[in-house]
């Protein structure tokens, strides 16, 4: 979506588009996957937003917005689908 949207021409040379792939199998093996995939600095960075307000993934309440120790993480949400990817409060 990102490509169609933004670069629908191209993708400028300086910039990299990595996209998250939520919908593997092996969640934890994804988010350490991407987590390999970030570089130190992001300039962009496009997170959805629920209905109810939820940014990325990062329910209230929820045990990633404690997390510290890692940039991705694999969280069960109480929405559908409940097993998702998330970027931390870390990165």
């Amino acid at each position: 979506m990102v490509r169609k949207i933004l670069f629908s021409e191209c993708i400028p040379a300086n910039c990299t588009v990595v996209r998250i792939e939520g919908e593997l199998s092996d969640r934890e093996d994804s988010a350490r996957s991407y987590e390999l995939k970030l570089t130190e600095t992001v300039d962009v960075l496009l997170l959805s937003v629920g209905l109810d307000g939820h940014i990325a993934s990062l329910f209230p309440g929820n045990n990633a917005l404690q997390e510290y120790s890692r940039s991705v993480i694999h969280v069960v949400g109480p929405k559908s689908p409940p097993d998702r990817l998330t970027i931390t409060s870390f990165y």
